[in-house]
């Protein structure tokens, strides 16, 4: 046994070591990450952990020492602030570098954990990231720990909210607030299509998308129409001509509640769009 940070952590042949067991919840695998198991050691100068693979992701990070990091042919000595990540199926092999060492680790497991590793340029291929622990990043690393040895009603919410700022701080260590740009006109193009799908029944204005890809409005406009075939004006009408024609036809709802929730200001602008979109008033359409 070895006395740290107020508690006393269990001792084995390489290190001593805190470690704490989670069963996510079928809650918790409703999410895209969830927590698998955590720990945190102190450890002896001889430590060494594989020739190993996991099952999941083993997050870890470097509070203080070194740490030699071999995986496959490559190899590294990583440092306090450093962290590295355990790919699933992968062989790891990690060792002292250098004492005092004392690391803390999270496994995680669920469908977005590659995409939110791959926001702070991790991958398997590069399983390791330069300085990235800062202290608002630790902070909250411990914070998720300690909501092991606290079994309350609203832990597993707290755990989420916990992870997703983690790797939010993680993200901004060392990065310059910047907004998303998009890489190529395919790219920009088809996240506006997204943005038009997705919004089409609010107050959506081509400005507001040609300003999310990044360019101007004109450009916007001839890209826009030359692939998609009509024009952003005439696509957002579509969407709402076809969804409005959906409810007439599926729902109970009166004209003036669909012409309200497609997007329309009255019952007279939707009308008139409508009719002059089906060559018929919405009330015809709905008796047919």
């Amino acid at each position: 046994m070895k006395e740290g940070s107020g508690h006393t952590m269990k001792e084995s042949h390489h290190e001593f070591a805190d470690q704490w067991y989670n069963i996510p919840t079928p809650w918790q695998k409703l999410g895209g990450v969830w927590l698998v198991r955590a720990g945190r050691n102190e450890a002896k100068p001889h430590y060494r952990v594989g020739p190993r693979q996991i099952e999941c992701y083993g997050l870890h990070f470097i509070l203080e020492g070194k740490v030699r990091l071999t995986c496959e042919d490559q190899e590294k000595v990583l440092e306090k602030g450093d962290l590295f990540c355990l790919f699933p199926q992968r062989t790891y092999i990690y060792s002292c570098e250098a004492t005092p060492l004392r690391m803390a680790w999270l496994a995680l497991d669920g469908p977005q954990v590659p995409q939110l590793l791959e926001q702070l340029d991790l991958d398997a291929t590069k399983p390791y990231a330069r300085q990235k622990l800062t202290v608002s990043a630790k902070r909250t690393l411990q914070r998720i720990q300690e909501l092991f040895e606290r079994e309350t009603e609203e832990r597993e919410l707290r755990w989420q909210s916990l992870l997703y700022q983690l790797f939010e701080q993680l993200q901004a260590s060392g990065k310059p607030n910047r907004q998303l740009k998009v890489n190529s006109e395919k790219d920009w193009l088809q996240t506006s299509i997204e943005y038009l799908n997705l919004h089409f029944m609010e107050n959506v204005k081509i400005a507001d998308a040609a300003e999310r890809a990044g360019v101007h409005r004109s450009h916007f406009s001839m890209v826009f129409t030359k692939s998609v075939g009509i024009s952003p004006l005439q696509y957002i009408q579509k969407l709402r001509m076809d969804k409005s024609a959906e409810l007439l036809k599926q729902t109970k709802l009166t004209i003036t509640e669909i012409a309200l929730s497609v997007g329309y200001p009255d019952l007279y602008t939707f009308s008139r769009a409508f009719t002059r979109y089906f060559k018929r008033t919405p009330s015809h359409f709905r008796g047919n």
